[in-house]
């Protein structure tokens, strides 16, 4: 008892009392905490008094880091939509290209031409057999010119590029040495000089064909080396012996029609091709490159020189085998730029990034003023997004792409802004909302419009979201929590 009285004494004299947990408290401390209670008190009345009269209610507490996996969980949910407007994507595709195809298959599809070649057929005896090939000999020098004039056509709102070709061919063949690379080999008819395309329906015109200085009219032969030909008797009656075994040049010219793609193969030793249009700016691809470029609005020339210092090139070729990296072929492309259900295709790669910037900002929203979305309203928003993609696409068949992305955005932008004001009751985050959206709308037009830098400008979006999103959850407590 006289322990417990002086323990007593002690805990007054320094002014300690007990606490609700049985241990010692000063009073300085108490008086702290109390206060504390006070005003954590008061500001959580305050807050709730708020939200109440804004028409939240008063819920129970709930886990933010649950909130944030079920937000998450929405948005991989809202690509099952997105799966449904890429099979209607896929379809408006294929009414394009059977658009195109009624467009072009009139007039002339992708063309595939070749530098002439001479063949001469030959036959060699094998015991009681006889065998019998073709000889191809390759001009030594090729010098080819291609003029492109490019119009546009349209069947309803599809639209797809045809031109005309002037296609002049003026080279040399050497046969000094034929009857040496004929060695058991004997020739069996008339040597022909080819002309080759893919179809010969092709050829709008033949405007001249001229062998060793003497015009030939021209007829349907064997293709060759994969394509089809026209070809030409070849007759050296008016030539002396030591010209039949000599020099031969020719120079043809004729015109073609075709469709957004043409390819040339080097069938020659040295090629020298100008390639000159209006109308279009191409794209080049295939083996070889350009050794010179000239590229104004809507009109091109280039110019390439393949030698056989490069390619290997022989002179003769027995049958039609010959590799590509021989034969070298230059592609371009003559498309109007990208149709628009090719940028469309590209937007819906960054569907998910759409949905995680807007879901992660109303997220903030959340935070910031203790409100928190019902999951149905969060789908609302998901579904406003993807719907986004549908009016473009429509749009898009009927004005020009930049006016329909422009307008289709600005639709989003301003139904998801006034639902974020009716749902928090905020002007101010109405207007942050609806500058979040735009400058993510400008960022993908940018991205969708600069192939090149893609990636770049993607991975920079995606590490400043990354980096929002590390500052804020760094504020936050993931605890439980009560909605006020």
């Amino acid at each position: 008892m006289q322990d417990s009285k002086s323990t007593q004494d002690n805990v007054d004299a320094q002014g300690l009392s007990q606490d609700e947990t049985g241990g010692f408290i000063s009073d300085k401390d108490k008086k702290n905490k109390e206060s504390g209670f006070t005003a954590l008190n008061k500001f959580e009345a305050k807050a709730k008094t708020s939200n109440l009269k804004n028409g939240a209610k008063e819920t129970k507490p709930f886990n933010i880091t649950w909130h944030a996996m079920i937000l998450a969980g929405l948005g991989l949910l809202l690509l099952i939509p997105q799966l449904f407007f890429n099979l209607l994507l896929d379809e408006r595709q294929e009414y394009l290209y059977k658009a195109k195809y009624a467009i072009m298959s009139p007039w002339g599809d992708e063309l595939d031409i070749g530098a002439p070649v001479i063949c001469i057929p030959i036959y060699k005896s094998v015991g009681e057999k006889t065998e019998e090939s073709e000889l191809y000999i390759f001009a030594d020098k090729m010098d080819t010119s291609i003029d492109i004039d490019v119009t546009e056509r349209k069947k309803g709102f599809y639209a797809a590029s045809v031109y005309t070709a002037s296609v002049s061919y003026k080279g040399s063949f050497s046969m000094t040495d034929l009857f040496d690379v004929l060695d058991n080999y004997q020739i069996s008819g008339r040597p022909y000089l080819k002309i080759l395309q893919d179809e010969n329906s092709v050829i709008d015109k033949i405007n001249k064909i001229s062998f060793a200085g003497k015009e030939f009219e021209a007829e349907s032969g064997k293709g060759a080396f994969g394509l089809d030909s026209i070809q030409i008797p070849l007759d050296t009656s008016h030539l002396d012996e030591e010209q039949i075994s000599g020099r031969y040049d020719i120079d043809v010219s004729l015109i073609y029609r075709g469709g957004e793609h043409l390819s040339y193969r080097s069938l020659a030793r040295n090629n020298s091709i100008l390639i000159k249009g209006k109308g279009i700016v191409p794209g080049f691809e295939g083996d070889a490159l350009p050794s010179k470029s000239n590229i104004e609005e809507h009109n091109f020339d280039a110019l390439y020189n393949i030698s056989n210092i490069t390619t290997g090139m022989a002179r003769y070729l027995i049958d039609d085998n010959i590799s590509s990296k021989v034969a070298k072929t230059i592609s371009l492309n003559l498309k109007q730029g990208f149709d628009q259900y090719t940028l469309v295709e590209r937007l819906t790669k960054y569907v998910l990034l759409f949905i995680a910037i807007t879901f992660g900002t109303v997220f903030v929203f959340e935070m910031v003023t203790r409100r928190f979305l019902s999951s149905l309203q969060f789908i609302i928003i998901g579904l406003a997004l993807i719907m986004f993609y549908m009016v473009l696409l429509s749009l898009s068949e009927y004005v020009i792409f930049s006016l329909s992305y422009l307008i289709a955005a600005l639709i989003m932008v301003c139904m998801i802004s006034l639902y974020i004001k009716a749902l928090f009751k905020d002007k101010r985050l109405t207007v942050i909302m609806f500058i979040m959206m735009s400058g993510t709308y400008g960022i993908l037009f940018a991205i969708i419009h600069s192939h090149n830098y893609a990636l770049i400008i993607g991975t920079a979006t995606m590490l400043v979201l990354l980096g929002v999103i590390m500052y804020i959850t760094s504020k936050l407590g993931l605890t439980e929590v009560k909605e006020s």
